[in-house]
């Protein structure tokens, strides 16, 4: 009897967080699900284009190395990226890197979640991004390895402007090297220094300027 009680109970606690976290629940299908339809649709693909450039022509750890860009763009993090995935894997096969870009992706998507939640609920934010994860039409923003120069951009922001909501030090200071990141790995990161420079200026905190001062600053010196 008391084996069934707990049974009981058990089953009902699952059905209530299943009634009210539905739409994370389904978000989180959805998110498994993208995971294997891009892996499956990669599958069979090589290296490409511009990854060559830096399977070959970027030896070493020197400052050119990390330091030249991509197309007129901070190139330091993907190249790291690569570089690390090289030592671990070698170039035989293209799948390690497909799934360090599928998994930037699905990661981007959540927080992407979080942001829209806020403001449209949860059930609005999965229909939102429906379309974010199964990106037909920006198949190469998903398949294409080198593209999570951007996913990592986009990542890194999103974290960064999460971070700025806490509106404490610690927070602030996770924030200040989100962006870095950010503007270390694309172009896409100066869009995010630009907003986190429109928040705080809409909160009236100038002391906190110093959050995309000094990310900033340090991409201006590349």
């Amino acid at each position: 009897s008391c084996r069934s009680q707990r049974h009981d109970v058990w089953m009902t606690a699952v059905r209530t967080v299943a009634q009210k976290r539905a739409p994370e629940l389904l978000f989180v299908l959805l998110l498994l699900i993208a995971g294997v339809v891009l892996a499956a649709a990669g599958s069979g693909l090589t290296f490409f284009n511009d990854e060559w450039e830096i399977l070959l022509g970027r030896d070493g750890f020197s400052p050119d190395a990390l330091l030249d860009p991509h197309n007129g763009q901070v190139f330091v993090v993907p190249v790291l990226v690569y570089k690390a995935l090289i030592a671990l894997f070698g170039i035989s096969t293209q799948l390690p890197f497909r799934l360090v870009a599928i998994t930037v992706a699905l990661l981007c998507a959540s927080l992407l979640f979080i942001h829209v939640r806020r403001s449209s609920g949860p059930w609005m934010a999965t229909v939102l991004l429906l379309p974010v994860l199964f990106l037909g039409a920006g198949w190469e923003a998903l398949l294409l390895p080198l593209s999570m120069n951007f996913l990592i951009s986009l990542t890194a922001g999103l974290g960064m402007l999460l971070a700025l909501d806490r509106g404490d030090r610690r927070w602030d200071i996770g924030a200040a090297m989100l962006l870095l990141l950010s503007l270390a790995a694309s172009g896409l990161g100066l869009a995010f220094a630009c907003g986190a420079l429109v928040e705080i200026l809409m909160r009236r905190n100038p002391a906190r300027f110093w959050i995309a001062a000094a990310p900033l600053a340090l991409i201006g010196l590349w």
